[in-house]
């Protein structure tokens, strides 16, 4: 319960500092998040190892999707303009740290797991977007990359997930 609380007040910290021109407060506290959720997991070599590859997928398929004109972000920092911002790689981030926290459940159900992230990450886009973060999402193109997008990551943090896990085990 208190890993979906410090994700929860996470996001809104991230959401709420972009829409405001606050975004290094926002990334701050996103990394404070991540740093307790990350002591509260067993395993945290594991986790830690699903942090990075989250913000590896991140920027890679958020950064396309402002590329392609899919998406527009409200914030601006001194990040280059071509890649997703800070902020929504933090969530990336943080969103790793729920995977063998609040939403463990889904590593035994992978495929509703990846049907979750098709339908509820546009969902926390348009959340965002109605909060002020994100200034525009393009059509329907835009939802489906968003979609696509979170169900193959989410698919990819479940696989890594099991094999990494297995692998540390057995040391």
């Amino acid at each position: 319960m208190i890993n979906f609380i410090v994700f929860q007040f996470g996001w809104f910290a991230a959401i709420l500092g972009a829409a405001n021109q606050l975004n290094s407060i926002g990334l701050f506290l996103v990394v404070l998040c991540c740093a307790i959720n990350l002591r509260m997991l067993p395993n945290v070599r594991l986790n830690l190892m699903l942090v990075i590859l989250a913000i590896i997928l991140g920027l890679v398929l958020d950064s396309l999707a402002l590329n392609l004109n899919l998406i527009v972000y409200t914030s601006s920092t001194l990040w280059p303009a071509c890649l997703a911002p800070l902020w929504i790689l933090g969530l990336w981030a943080l969103f790793a740290t729920t995977l063998n926290g609040y939403l463990s459940w889904i590593n035994r159900y992978p495929l509703i797991g990846v049907l979750g992230g098709v339908v509820f990450g546009p969902l926390a886009y348009l959340a965002g977007q109605k909060l002020g973060a994100i200034q525009g999402i393009s059509g329907l193109s835009a939802w489906l990359h968003l979609g696509l997008s979170w169900g193959i990551a989410i698919l990819l943090l479940l696989t890594m997930n099991r094999q990494w896990g297995a692998k540390l085990n057995q040391k």
